[in-house]
């Protein structure tokens, strides 16, 4: 009810200032807005009753763009990818991380990584790895190379960006995939090594210089297909006595035993299966050295070792097939602020005694 008011045309409009800040004004269907949606004209007259009708609608809350980029590139034989990291600026992120996972049988190496020209090596998580940002700084840039591996085949580079915002707990970009395409071929090599290792006489135990040596040879054979080890025993032109002939008859089974106790040892060594194994005694019938010397004869008696091996070279060919790709997300705010703790109030304090006698 308001008095005083003359019969004519009036402007009725709403007090901004007590509208909550999630609400905005639209206009409705009618011609009496002057131009504002908060604003109308209404046509007074004696003894009737006029109403004005406004309408309020919930606004969005603000939001800012996050966004990331992935760019690969070729240099000094690697490959190093960047990922720019970016937000608007709007709204304030509580947390922000960039997520990244290799090409199958491509690794990163972490020594090389950066995030804003400073080493910064990742995490690992179940989702690939992760660098974690400053979510008040507007542009990241992490720089990294990486080492090819696997099969042959056309494969994906993926990163995205994690983020929090107080109406986007847990937002995350759309994912900005880059594409490789790696090529790889075998090239073999064939190797063959030859070895000598002598025994003491009328023994076919192996020696400790020999078994060092196998251990060296068996290092080296790791990194080889074995096709095939030959182990051929000798002996000198000596016979085994009676008295001696225990354990060994003949120089034949002697030079048996030799060749078989470097066979078992490199069979067990390399997980060989057996008929990659071939090992046989040839008596004294092919010496090598004088056997009326005594340094002729240790020559002589002897396993010669021939492997049939060859080395696989992996040749790696990759092509970048999309250099670049970009992906983006929204981060939010929340018209429902957390309300700050009421203050409690002071409780009164009662005055000391020499102070109490003043009131």
């Amino acid at each position: 009810h308001f008095e005083g008011v003359s019969a004519h045309t009036h402007v009725v409009q709403m007090d901004l200032t007590t509208i909550p800040q999630r609400y905005e004004a639209v206009p409705l269907a009618n011609t009496r807005f002057t131009g504002r949606a908060f604003s109308q004209f209404a046509e007074i007259q004696g003894g009737g009753l006029w109403r004005t009708n406004f309408r309020l609608l919930r606004k969005a809350p603000p939001s800012t763009p996050v966004s990331i980029s992935q760019t690969l590139s070729s240099e000094g034989g690697k490959v190093w990818t960047t990922l720019t990291v970016t937000h608007g600026g709007r709204v304030d992120l509580d947390s922000l991380k960039a997520v990244y996972v290799a090409p199958q049988g491509w690794k990163v190496l972490e020594d090389t990584a950066t995030v804003d020209g400073k080493p910064q090596k990742p995490s690992s998580g179940i989702t690939g790895l992760s660098w974690d940002l400053d979510p008040k700084q507007r542009e990241h840039v992490i720089r990294f190379a990486l080492e090819g591996g696997g099969k042959s085949g056309d494969k994906q580079a993926i990163a995205y960006a994690r983020f929090a915002s107080p109406g986007t707990p847990n937002g995350r970009t759309g994912m900005a995939i880059n594409a490789l395409s790696d090529v790889v071929k075998e090239e073999r090599l064939a190797r063959h090594l030859d070895m000598h290792l002598n025994f003491d006489t009328r023994k076919a135990d192996l020696k400790p210089e020999a078994i060092a040596r196998l251990d060296r040879l068996v290092e080296e054979l790791k990194q080889l297909e074995i096709s095939r080890i030959e182990l051929i025993g000798h002996t000198d032109s000596r016979r085994i006595r009676p008295d001696h002939r225990k354990e060994f008859r003949n120089n034949q089974e002697l030079s048996e035993a030799r060749a078989k106790s470097v066979a078992d040892y490199l069979q067990a060594k390399l997980n060989l299966a057996p008929e990659q194994v071939k090992a046989v005694g040839m008596g004294a019938s092919q010496p090598i050295a004088s056997n009326r010397t005594k340094a002729g004869r240790a020559k002589n008696r002897r396993t010669e070792l021939k492997v049939y091996a060859s080395k696989v070279r992996r040749i790696l060919n990759t092509s970048i097939k999309s250099a670049a790709a970009k992906a983006k997300g929204k981060a939010e705010d929340t018209w429902d602020k957390p309300k700050k703790p009421a203050v409690a109030p002071i409780a009164a304090q009662p005055a000391p005694a020499d102070v109490k006698a003043w009131l």
